[in-house]
């Protein structure tokens, strides 16, 4: 019999309807899955001897302790140190998956010159061309202050005529900058969190994985404080704090000045929006909660901790002892349209600040590792090592309460051409190769010289004296090994502060919460589901 149309389209719906019920698509499946996974450009671990190794995280300042796990010496996964010093068993969620960004989609590996890919030796001569151009009008924004790179830049800028070292303070350090100011303090300023009852933030991302997230968080857990959030939009942090006063955009210096009497709770109810009831049960529960520790950035915030008397006391802004180091000249204090060449390592500030700062015929080189954020605008950028692909170090972040000092070992490595920024910036110079290694030597050697201090070893979870050492090599060894030295704590010093008679409104751009151009692929999920984002970026 002659099959019809009907008996065609029943057959087809039925085979249809079947299909999903075989094994046929499920198969087709299995195989496509595992097909995509194994195209040759997809990087996969090596085999061989699982092994630990103990580094400092360069991310961002805070030099978190990592506790890196290897596979054939390189590395597939990172966990926190239990007892660093410096993170106190934390991390940020960006840290747990620092050992994929150098296989990120945007990494680049040569120099871009005005959009177009071009040897090293080429961005060299046009660097090289800009400078001379440039004469002593030139400077350099360093992403983490303090390191030995950092002495490098300054050392750079001075054979070229020019001081201006440039940094960018973090969100809520501004209000320690001015303390320490008024004082007359030669210590820098840590923040006592732990022993804070009360912590009042205005506009700061405090549960955002700001400044160390280990040891702030690690309070916050232990609800050793009281969180008041003091913000015009909804945070992660306004969500998660005691208590979120909303205010209306741009009067947190309002809601200072009436916090500490210097104007009426009327004028502060007027300009914030709060309610005067609202603004009187909150100085009460400041003053009665002590010792309160106020974070922001406004110098009205900064005279709000003078009035609550909690500089250099417990709980509040204690001086960390030792000098702070180099010091950067802001670059809210670089006057608009001033700037020639202007080098610039990663994200360190937002493009729409940075180009107020080039004068018209101003010039960009970025160090980057990647293609993404403000490497997309300049229009010169040099190729970086990526995290874990070369030697650095770091400093105590600006909240510690003691110095420290760390060392991150290049664990990969990095791709051909590729160099750090004090490198490309030695070969301009003429430098010998083995600058940076005597420069950090210094660093080693004065630690050891001093006599101060400990060495925490993160394999053992125990830390030895300096004195005990028999040489700095041994502390140079140590270090390398991913140990962590830390001063002894100064101690509260109580400080006299000098508030000027008229507090200048901040700067449009005080400070700014560190964002990563770009983010490990497998953590991108875990970052942003957690509470450690920033407050940009919400």
């Amino acid at each position: 019999m002659k099959p019809t149309r009907r008996d065609l389209i029943t057959l087809g719906a039925g085979a249809v309807v079947a299909l999903p019920f075989t094994p046929l698509p499920w198969k087709l499946l299995d195989d496509s899955a595992i097909w995509t996974q194994n195209w040759p450009w997809i990087p996969t671990p090596a085999r061989g001897e699982p092994s630990t190794k103990f580094t400092a995280c360069t991310l961002c300042p805070a030099a978190c302790g990592l506790k890196v796990r290897c596979i054939g010496g390189k590395p597939v996964g990172i966990a926190p140190v239990a007892a660093h010093p410096v993170s106190r068993g934390g991390l940020c969620a960006l840290a747990f998956g620092a050992h994929q960004l150098p296989w990120h989609p945007a990494r680049l590996k040569q120099p871009v010159l005005r959009g177009q890919m071009v040897t090293m030796e080429k961005a060299q001569a046009a660097v090289a061309a800009e400078l001379k151009r440039a004469g002593s009008n030139v400077a350099f924004l360093d992403a983490r202050p303090g390191r030995t790179a950092s002495a490098l830049y300054r050392r750079f800028l001075q054979a070229n005529g020019s001081d201006r070292y440039l940094t960018v303070g973090r969100s809520g350090e501004g209000a320690g900058r001015l303390l320490r100011q008024w004082s007359g303090s030669a210590e820098p300023l840590g923040l006592d969190i732990e022993n804070a009852k009360t912590v009042l933030s205005f506009g700061v991302p405090v549960l955002d994985g700001w400044a160390t997230p280990g040891r702030v968080l690690a309070a916050w857990k232990k609800k050793s404080f009281r969180l008041i959030q003091v913000d015009s939009v909804a945070t992660t942090t306004a969500g998660l704090a005691d208590r979120w006063l909303l205010i209306e955009p741009g009067s947190e210096a309002a809601l200072a000045q009436a916090l500490a009497g210097t104007i009426t709770a009327e004028e502060g109810a007027k300009a914030t929006g709060l309610s005067v009831a609202l603004i009187r049960d909150t100085a009460r529960e400041l003053a009665a909660s002590a010792p309160a520790l106020v974070l922001g950035d406004d110098p009205a915030v900064a005279a709000l901790n003078v009035h609550l008397q909690n500089v250099g006391r417990a709980g509040g802004y204690v001086s960390r002892r030792g000098a702070a180091g180099v010091q950067g000249m802001p670059l809210e204090g670089v006057p608009d349209g001033s700037l020639e060449l202007l080098f610039v390592e990663d994200d360190a500030a937002p493009w729409d600040v940075l180009k107020k700062k080039l004068s018209p015929t101003g010039y960009l080189v970025c160090f980057s590792a990647y293609h993404a954020g403000l490497a997309t605008h300049a229009p010169c950028v040099i190729p970086v090592p990526a995290n874990l692909e070369a030697a650095d170090d770091a400093s105590e972040p600006f909240d510690a309460l003691a110095a420290s000092y760390s060392v991150a070992q290049a664990l990969l490595p990095a791709p051909q051409g590729v160099a750090p920024a004090h490198a490309f910036l030695g070969r301009l110079a003429g430098w010998a190769e083995d600058e940076y290694a005597a420069e950090q030597k210094k660093r080693v050697d004065a630690i050891f010289a001093a006599k101060r201090g400990s060495v925490f070893d993160p394999a053992a979870g125990a830390a030895t004296a300096v004195s005990e050492l028999k040489d700095a090599a041994k502390l140079q060894e140590a270090l390398q090994q991913g140990g962590c030295w830390q001063d002894d704590a100064a101690g509260p010093k109580v400080l006299k502060c000098t508030v000027p008679a008229t507090l200048a409104r901040a700067a449009a751009v005080q400070s700014s919460n560190w964002t990563a151009a770009v983010r490990p692929p497998l953590a991108t999920k875990i970052y942003q589901e957690s509470t450690l984002r920033s407050t940009r970026e919400i």
